[in-house]
Parts: structure tokens; sequence; C-alpha cells
């Protein structure tokens, strides 16, 4: 596990000041707001875009094993989310990409054949967004005063690492990029 420079009241004291930041802003009249849950299972974070407001959410249990800096990263990440929303580069194509695949794997019966049922181009618009939010996260975390680039690059890595197996995203198919720039 990638150790961090910064100690957890340091990351903690960072997602207060984003917090702070953004809890503010609209988008498209949508409020931005931020949850901290329990996790439903496998998932460690979301940005959904709901009627009422676009919403950030980091599931974590006092139980869990993830460290503040992954929880950290897991918070920049998925507000690189919204910021992909906001600058318009979280496209209707992304969205409907992302439906698609949504769709493929709850009519699956849980085998690992629901790939061959998504284009490939689906799943290479899903994964470039994934890039981006990771992308926006580390200038998001940039922002608050985060320095340790090595740590959030092998961190956002590992995560897309973990997007290209379920999206069968090889490395010839979509080469490894710096994220950390």
């Amino acid at each position: 596990m990638m150790e961090c420079l910064h100690d957890d009241e340091s990351l903690r004291a960072m997602v207060l000041e984003l917090r702070r930041r953004y809890e503010p802003c609209k988008v498209q009249g949508k409020p931005l707001k931020f949850l901290f849950r329990p996790p439903p299972g496998g998932i460690v974070g979301e940005f959904a875009i709901r009627d009422s407001c676009a919403l950030v959410v980091v599931y974590h249990s006092p139980s869990s094993v993830r460290t503040s800096f992954q929880l950290f990263c897991t918070f920049t990440h998925e507000l690189g989310h919204w910021c992909s929303w906001r600058d318009g580069t979280r496209t209707s194509e992304y969205e409907a990409a992302h439906s698609a695949y949504g769709a493929a794997v709850r009519d699956s019966d849980g085998s690992e054949e629901v790939m061959p049922a998504v284009p490939e181009a689906t799943r290479l618009i899903i994964f470039e967004e994934e890039v981006r939010a990771w992308t926006h996260g580390y200038l998001l975390a940039q922002e608050v005063g985060f320095i340790d680039a090595p740590a959030y690059e092998t961190e956002a890595l590992r995560g897309l690492a973990i997007y290209r197996q379920q999206l069968h995203i090889s490395l010839e198919m979509r080469p490894i990029t710096r994220i950390c720039q």
C-alpha cells in the first residue's frame, strides 16, 4: 500500500476545505451535495445527478480497511466527475454509454461474459470519463494543498486498473497516461 506524505488529520482538513469551497456551487440549477455513508457492497464512491441535486457519495464504515488517503482520493475522484459534468465533458454520449453498460450488467447472469454485449466504443467512453475524473480530482487536491503526486498517481492507476478489468479495456486499447501533470 502506498504511503502518503499527508497525515490523516491534514487529509480530513483538505476534504473539509473542498466541501466548503464546492458545496455552495450550483450547475444547471442543481446544488452539489456530499454524502459519506456505509458501503452497499463493492462500490467505494459515486457521482450521481438527481432531480434535485448533484451528489458526491463516498462509501466507508468504521470497520473499513480503507485508509484516510484512499478515502481522500475517492472523494476527489468523485468530485472530479462533478467537474466533468460542470465543464460539459461528461456528455450525453457518456450518460448513454454508462446506462448501456449498467443495463448489460443487470441483464447478465453474473458471468464474466457481459462485455461482449457492450461495444468497445461504449466501454472506452466510460473509461475516458474515469481518467478525466482522476485528473480533475488531482487538480482539486492540489487546490487545497495536496503535494504527493506519486501517491495520488499510484492510487489513480490502481483505480483505473479495476476499471480496465471490469470494462475489458486493454493497454493497447487505451495506454496509461499520467494523471498528475
